[in-house]
């Protein structure tokens, strides 16, 4: 009789071994964090209104603020980046234009992020 119920504990051991494990594997599992990397879409402007834009950034030049980042998409410029409007131009939407390092850049003004260089 003892060494049933020594095997009886035994085995409720080692199922409380096994339910701890698989406890603590789906704790794990809870607390695990996924982190997700967006990345920007580029922009497609219709080419009839790419042409335009380009025309416009050249016609209604402004001045430039230097940055020391490379000017890229994605760059966020800095606070002193004055935007401005395409007065005129359909199918721009909200982006505005900003010259930085002497280069026109078409810009989201909400995220302050370069969209595209224009060249």
């Amino acid at each position: 009789m003892l060494k049933v119920l020594s095997i009886s504990a035994a085995t409720a051991l080692g199922v409380l071994v096994g339910v701890s494990a698989v406890s603590a594997q789906s704790t794990m599992s809870r607390e695990t964090t996924t982190t997700t990397t967006t990345t920007q879409a580029p922009v497609t402007l219709a080419p009839d209104v790419r042409t335009h834009v380009r025309q416009y950034v050249v016609q209604h030049r402004q001045p430039s603020v230097t940055i020391h980042d490379r000017v890229a998409v994605g760059t966020v410029l800095p606070p002193d980046a004055q935007f401005y409007p395409f007065e005129g131009v359909a199918g721009v939407g909200a982006y505005r234009y900003a010259y930085i390092n002497d280069a026109p850049v078409l810009v989201d003004p909400g995220s302050r992020r370069i969209i595209e260089v224009i060249e």
